[in-house]
């Protein structure tokens, strides 16, 4: 799944819209915000605050669902905190149900495209025109190398910076809100790893392409998000899987 540094850079393409909307509105919302966009990586299991599709660990994609966390929690979707959630959710989802597929394919032997572990045997690179083992896509894990070659290129364009203060769990029960110091500190290791890696080139996914699907995913967030809170319904053929 996208990383800390990917979703921040997704939350700042949001936070304006946001604030055009008057949803927030003071710097303490905007904290909250964030820090919640990042918050449901903060585990070591995220199958509970991602609420995928399945638990069946045998699956390699497993969706999240953020039409689950509406459902759970519907008195939080219109608070920064809950809307900074949502949207971790939201990209994830698009990220893995539209734009990995689009770049990688996981199949078996003859090409057709797999889902589950053991039947994976390769994966396709399309932005590279190459075919790895599906062994070392997952073993080796370029596409998180990628990340970290990207981290730095996100923080000039976005003007990240890390210094978040405490926020408390508005009654996210899978979401633990005491991690924002572990996230920091994750946060400034692979920010460290980025600017060693330079200027080298990546291996799964190129970076326009992906600069391009951070741009996209707030207009399209801003453009669901009413469906998300009044008529969760409408997702069960379009958005749903």
């Amino acid at each position: 799944m996208p990383g800390y540094i990917i979703h921040l850079a997704a939350a700042k393409e949001l936070q304006p819209l946001l604030e055009q909307r008057r949803i927030l509105k003071s710097s303490e919302d905007i904290n909250s915000f964030l820090v919640s966009c990042l918050i449901p990586d903060a585990v070591s299991d995220k199958s509970k605050t991602h609420y995928r599709q399945t638990d069946d660990p045998a699956i390699q994609i497993r969706y999240p669902q953020p039409w689950r966390f509406c459902e759970r929690y519907p008195h939080l979707i219109h608070t920064p905190a809950g809307m900074g959630y949502l949207f971790h959710l939201y990209v994830d989802y698009l990220f893995y149900h539209e734009y990995f597929p689009r770049h990688v394919l996981l199949t078996d032997a003859g090409h057709n495209p797999q889902v589950r572990k053991e039947k994976i045997e390769l994966a396709i690179l399309q932005d590279y025109g190459k075919i790895i083992p599906g062994r070392t896509f997952f073993t080796e894990k370029p596409l998180y190398d990628d990340y970290t070659i990207i981290n730095t290129t996100l923080e000039k364009r976005y003007h990240l910076t890390y210094d978040f203060s405490p926020v408390k769990n508005p009654g996210i029960e899978e979401a633990d809100y005491c991690r924002i110091d572990d996230i920091r500190r994750d946060i400034l290791y692979y920010s460290k790893l980025g600017r060693k890696a330079g200027s080298q080139e990546t291996h799964v996914l190129k970076t326009e392409p992906l600069l391009e699907f951070i741009q996209t995913t707030a207009p399209r967030f801003i453009n669901d998000y009413p469906v998300y809170c009044n008529d969760l319904s409408a997702f069960s053929a379009s958005t749903r899987v």
